[in-house]
């Protein structure tokens, strides 16, 4: 459900309000309709549901999503350009987003790095009978399950920069 509302149209000027996914993503902001284009928008999500989202994108074709869970979070973006290519190579700002009950999809990361430290042959198997076996059980599936993961990034010249990444079970 997309819902997008004009707040008000001034010459060379609109203000827009909306929502979308059943208020989930909020969008307030304010463009210029005249070259150069120029925005300045604030992206709210509220209890978004990634898995509810990349189901959509697998109906239609596109994948498994890669991170599942709620998000919760906030991001200011500005630019401007002569085309819609230019104000996504110059966009600059910054955000902030909290992921609760959550997954990195198709990747373990604690069998990963378990397995990346342990070159050293009959070293896994000596580590694997320290391991309780929770952990054991969690190093044997597809995903890395998390409690809460939240990030800190900005957005320069259309790429996205992490600032800060923690993920807590």
């Amino acid at each position: 459900d997309i819902d997008f509302e004009v707040k008000q149209a001034l010459p060379g000027k609109v203000q827009v309000e909306g929502s979308l996914e059943k208020d989930s993503v909020l969008l307030e902001g304010e463009a210029s309709v005249f070259p150069p284009l120029q925005i300045e928008a604030r992206l709210r999500l509220k209890e978004l549901d990634l898995d509810r989202l990349s189901n959509v994108y697998r109906a239609q074709g596109e994948g498994r999503g890669f991170v599942a869970g709620r998000v919760i979070g906030e991001m200011e973006i500005r630019s401007s350009g002569e085309n819609v290519s230019e104000l996504v190579s110059r966009a600059w700002g910054k955000g902030g987003i909290l992921i609760e009950d959550g997954a990195l999809r198709n990747i373990n990361l604690v069998h990963l790095l378990l397995s990346r430290i342990t070159v050293i042959t009959g070293l896994e198997s000596v580590l694997m009978g320290t391991v309780p076996p929770e952990l054991r059980e969690e190093m044997q599936g597809r995903d890395t399950k998390f409690d809460e993961a939240r990030t800190e990034f900005t957005l320069s010249e259309g790429l996205v920069t992490i600032q800060k990444l923690v993920l807590s079970e």
